[in-house]
């Protein structure tokens, strides 16, 4: 799993801010898949994203 890599890597030696950039850019796809579907069964059909 991606993450459990990073924290290997963050482990080893790299920066703590990238690694904890990564983490919150994945969090954020993550939660955006996780609402996407949400939104479209609600009836939103127009595509909110610029």
């Amino acid at each position: 799993m991606k993450v459990d890599e990073l924290l290997t890597k963050a482990k080893d030696g790299l920066p703590a801010k990238p690694v904890g950039a990564t983490l919150g850019a994945i969090a954020t796809a993550a939660i955006f898949a996780a609402t996407r579907p949400a939104k479209l069964k609600d009836g939103a059909e127009t595509d909110e994203r610029p």
